[in-house]
């Protein structure tokens, strides 16, 4: 039986030909992917608070990823990772092997935490948005565990090494290459200059917000994160308004 280890604390097996059957939620202003069965976020709490494994604290006060588990029959139950803002190209993504399959805790500590990797990487031609660590981005072959219809675990060596999320486009209703440049733009090297008030980047996220659908979920993201920063003068002249607000 194939057995893959989340953390040197954790391990699971796969309940093959099973899968999650939740739609994933991209969650741009929280820069996380979530699969989930609750409907608000309460319920979303007493999920948390159900399952074992690796999950962020009440009140979000650690950046812990969520791999929550069932308690009693041990398989996958939440999800809910965050994505960073580094971008970074994989050395090869032509050699993985995929099976299908509801991971199932096996082997765990009670304190073992999975932290958010540090690289992302939105691969136009396969679709998939993907979050990884050194490991991954050096490995010569990789496991791929599709653990539901959009989303996949990945694994270098039998370590737990990434996660992808298919078509994310499909979930902000945009297409594939605006969020890709919504990717490249908001960046941590650019986030600095957005902080500072740097009007080169003002001007980018201003004409990709113009370009895409102004009612989307990207476009507002984009929208919302220049105003944190922008005075409302040069938001005014540079942003065009939602279809819905023009001529209010």
């Amino acid at each position: 039986m194939l057995e893959l280890a989340l953390t040197e604390k954790a391990s699971i097996t796969l309940e093959y030909n099973q899968q999650l059957t939740v739609k994933p939620q991209l969650i741009l202003g929280d820069l996380s992917v979530i699969l989930t069965t609750a409907n608000t976020p309460a319920e979303m709490e007493n999920e948390r608070e159900a399952v074992i494994g690796s999950k962020e604290k009440w009140l979000h006060m650690t950046s812990a990823d969520t791999l929550g588990f069932d308690a009693e029959s041990k398989l996958l139950k939440l999800v809910s990772l965050f994505y960073p803002e580094q971008n970074l190209v994989p050395s090869s993504l032509t050699n993985i092997e995929k099976v299908e399959g509801l991971p199932k805790l096996s082997k765990y500590s009670e304190d073992f935490q999975l932290e958010p990797f540090q690289y992302r990487y939105y691969h136009l031609e396969g679709n998939i948005l993907l979050c990884f660590n050194d490991e991954f981005a050096q490995a010569s072959k990789l496991i791929e565990v599709s653990v539901s219809k959009d989303f996949s675990l990945f694994f270098s060596d039998n370590l737990y090494c990434g996660w992808g999320l298919y078509h994310p486009e499909n979930f902000i209703d945009t297409d594939p290459e605006s969020l890709r440049d919504a990717f490249d733009l908001i960046t941590d090297e650019n986030f600095d200059k957005i902080i500072n008030e740097d009007k080169d980047v003002l001007q980018q996220i201003a004409a990709l917000h113009n370009r895409i659908n102004t009612s989307s979920a990207l476009a507002q993201w984009l929208f919302d994160l220049a105003d944190r920063y922008y005075n409302k003068e040069e938001m005014n002249r540079l942003f065009k308004k939602p279809s819905g607000l023009l001529g209010s």
